[in-house]
C-alpha cells in the first residue's frame, strides 16, 4: 500500500482557482474508463468525505459536478462535489474484495442464522437450500454465457463474487427494501438493484424450487416509472450534473415462483456484470428486460446456434406478442419504441411481449449487428442523458433502416409456426 496522500479543504483552495478543490482533487486521481475512453492509469482506491463520513472505492464515473464511486464490494454511491468535504488517495492500486473477504462484510450485515455459501460466481445467502440456489443461479450463468458465446460474443468475468439474498419470508424482505429505500407494491417477489448489485427475493415456499424450468413471471411497470427511481436514492437530478443522467432503475418481477424469479434477476445481475447493460448509463428498457425475458424461455438452455428458433422461444411472450401485433400495435411503430420507455408505463404486457420479440429476433437473425450495438450503449458516457433521438440513431446506425428492418421482424414472427 502506498503512502496516504490527503487534501485538506483550506490548502487546496489555495491551489485551485476556476475549479472547486473537489473537482481538482477527482481530476487528480482518476478518470471515467469505458470502452471508447483512455484511461490515465489503473485506478486507485480513494477515500471521501462527506457528512464527516468516509467512503472508500474507485471513481467509475464522474462529470464537472457529479461522481460515482465503486467501493470494494461492488456497490455503487453517487456524489454530489460540492458536498465532498475531502479526497485522500490511500492505495495506488483499486482491488475489489475477494469472496472471503465479501462473505465477513455479509455476515456482519445480515441476520446471524443466514448461511452464507460460495457456488462460483455467486454468494448465496439464506437459511435454506443455499446450494440449489446457487445451482440455479450458476445455470443460468452458463446458459447466459454460452448463448453469446456460440453467437460471435465476447463476455468478460464478473469484476465482483455476485450476492443473491433469499430472505425467509416476505416480511423480512420488505424491511429490506425499505433499507434499499423502495416501498414494495404488494406481489413483488425479488428484484435487482444496481446501485447495490445485489439480488433480494424470498423464500415463497420449497415447491418453488422444484420446477425443471422457469415458468413466466409478468415485470410490473409501476417499478421503473420516474416517481418510483427516487426511492433507489439515485434520483440526484440536476444537482449532479448539468449532464446528468436520468435514474438508475431497479428490476423486479411479480407473478412467479421462486424459481422463476432466481432466473430472471440473475439475468439481470450477469448482464450487468460481464458488460452488456451499463450500471450507471441509460440502457433503453427494452434492452434490459428482453434480455431477461428471453432467457425466461426454457429452451433457451439449449445453446445451440444451429438449433431452431422456435425452440427458444418464451412462449407466453411470443403469444402476447402475436396477439398484440394482430389486433392493437400500430403500424411502423418501431421508432416510437425503441425512442422511449412510454410502452411499459401505458401497456405494460404489450411492452414487455415486443421488448422480448424485438431482443430474441435480433439476437437471433442479428447477433453481430446486436452486439455491436450492445458495445454502443455500454460505451456511452454514463453521465450524459440519452435523448430520444440518439437512441433512434444508435438503433438505425447498428440495424438499417427502420422501415424495411420493421417489415422483416413482423414476417419473422408471422412465419414463426
Amino acid at each position: 500500500m502506498s503512502e496516504l496522500r490527503t487534501w485538506s479543504v483550506q490548502p487546496f483552495r489555495r491551489r485551485v482557482s476556476t475549479m472547486t478543490w473537489a473537482r481538482a482533487a477527482l481530476c487528480a486521481t482518476a478518470v471515467w474508463v469505458g470502452p471508447q475512453w483512455a484511461a490515465a492509469a489503473a485506478p486507485k482506491l480513494v477515500e471521501l468525505t462527506q457528512d464527516g463520513k468516509q467512503f472508500e472505492g474507485k471513481v467509475e464515473a464522474k462529470s464537472p459536478n457529479a461522481c460515482w464511486l465503486m467501493a470494494r464490494d461492488g456497490q455503487l454511491r453517487p456524489f454530489e462535489l460540492s458536498q465532498v468535504e475531502s479526497v485522500r488517495t490511500i492505495a495506488d492500486h483499486f482491488h475489489e474484495f475477494t469472496s472471503a473477504e465479501l462473505r465477513d462484510q455479509l455476515r456482519r450485515q445480515l441476520p446471524k442464522h443466514f448461511r452464507i455459501e460460495g457456488s462460483g460466481h455467486f454468494l448465496i445467502c439464506a437459511e435454506k437450500n443455499n446450494r440449489r440456489i446457487g445451482e440455479i443461479c450458476e445455470e443460468t450463468y452458463r446458459t447466459f454465457r454460452r448463448y453469446f458465446s456460440v453467437r460471435g460474443f465476447k463476455i468478460s468475468e464478473p469484476e465482483f463474487p455476485l450476492v443473491v439474498i433469499v430472505f425467509p419470508d416476505r416480511d423480512a424482505f420488505v424491511r429490506y427494501c425499505r433499507k434499499d429505500k423502495i416501498e414494495p407494491p404488494a406481489g413483488l417477489l425479488g428484484y435487482y438493484m444496481r446501485l447495490t448489485n445485489r439480488i433480494a427475493l424470498f423464500d415463497q415456499d420449497d415447491a418453488g424450487l422444484a420446477a425443471a424450468s422457469p415458468t413466466q413471471s409478468q415485470s410490473l411497470a409501476s417499478l421503473f416509472d420516474h416517481r418510483d427511481d427516487a426511492r433507489t436514492g439515485l434520483s440526484l437530478g440536476d444537482k449532479l450534473s448539468s449532464h446528468a443522467s436520468k435514474p438508475v432503475r431497479f428490476d423486479g418481477i411479480v407473478e412467479g415462483d421462486l424459481h422463476s424469479t432466481i432466473v430472471h434477476e440473475t439475468t439481470h445481475q450477469v448482464a450487468f456484470n460481464t458488460g452488456l447493460h451499463s450500471r450507471i448509463g441509460q440502457t433503453p428498457k427494452w434492452v434490459v428486460e428482453g434480455m431477461a425475458t428471453m432467457f425466461e424461455a426454457p429452451g433457451i438452455h439449449d445453446g445451440q446456434k444451429s438449433a431452431a428458433s422456435l425452440t427458444r422461444i418464451n412462449r407466453s411472450r411470443y403469444l402476447w406478442f402475436e396477439n398484440y401485433l394482430k389486433s392493437r400495435r400500430e403500424p411502423h411503430s418501431l421508432k416510437d419504441f425503441v425512442a422511449t420507455d412510454d410502452l411499459y408505463a401505458s401497456a405494460t404486457l404489450d411492452a414487455y411481449a415486443e421488448g422480448w420479440a424485438l431482443t430474441f429476433f435480433l439476437a437471433e437473425t442479428r447477433h453481430g449487428s446486436y452486439g455491436r450495438y450492445l458495445k454502443t450503449l455500454v460505451a456511452r458516457n454514463p453521465l450524459l442523458v440519452y435523448s430520444d433521438d440518439e437512441r433512434v440513431a444508435d438503433f438505425r446506425k447498428a440495424f438499417g433502416n427502420l422501415k424495411s428492418l420493421e417489415a422483416e421482424y413482423v414476417r419473422f414472427f408471422e412465419n414463426l409456426k
